[in-house]
């Protein structure tokens, strides 16, 4: 494919406010998710590549702990779209923006026992990860833990 140039960076910060709360952010940027015939230096103009990744993403949320045992939190993250090439899948992936919601609660009458409930996507935005993989919609899950 010739040579390939690009940069990017990833940051990230988490934020222990208080006993309570804590906070997170991060990001990832890519300055170029896709690579014509020049950029690879080749006259066939057919010949492409795609970094089948986003250039762009970024998460941020919180959790928050009551003293009483219940906890909660929220975590909002978006993806820019980018161009796939790969094998037999070729096309695009849309932008996408999902939050998802966070419920726990440690029950004061047994030792370790914890209940958990987490709703990816809580707004049902439909979409889709990769170019040729089922659309995503709204994930409830439930965990019961029991910490010896």
């Amino acid at each position: 494919f010739g040579e390939v140039e690009y940069w990017g960076f990833d940051a990230s910060v988490q934020v222990q406010a208080s006993d309570q709360l804590s906070a997170f952010a991060n990001v990832s940027v890519v300055n170029d998710d896709f690579f014509d015939n020049e950029e690879l230096n080749t006259e066939n103009e057919s010949i492409t590549l795609a970094l089948n990744a986003p250039s762009f993403k970024a998460k941020g949320g919180f959790n928050y702990q009551l003293m009483n045992g219940l906890s909660f939190g929220a975590a909002a993250n978006y993806v820019e779209g980018f161009p796939v090439e790969s094998g037999l899948y070729s096309g695009a992936v849309e932008s996408y923006f999902v939050l998802d919601l966070s419920a726990g609660y440690d029950f004061p009458t047994v030792s370790g026992l914890r209940l958990d409930i987490t709703v990816n996507n809580a707004l049902n935005n439909e979409h889709r990860q990769f170019v040729g993989a089922p659309a995503l919609g709204t994930l409830i899950l439930g965990r019961m833990t029991y910490t010896l």
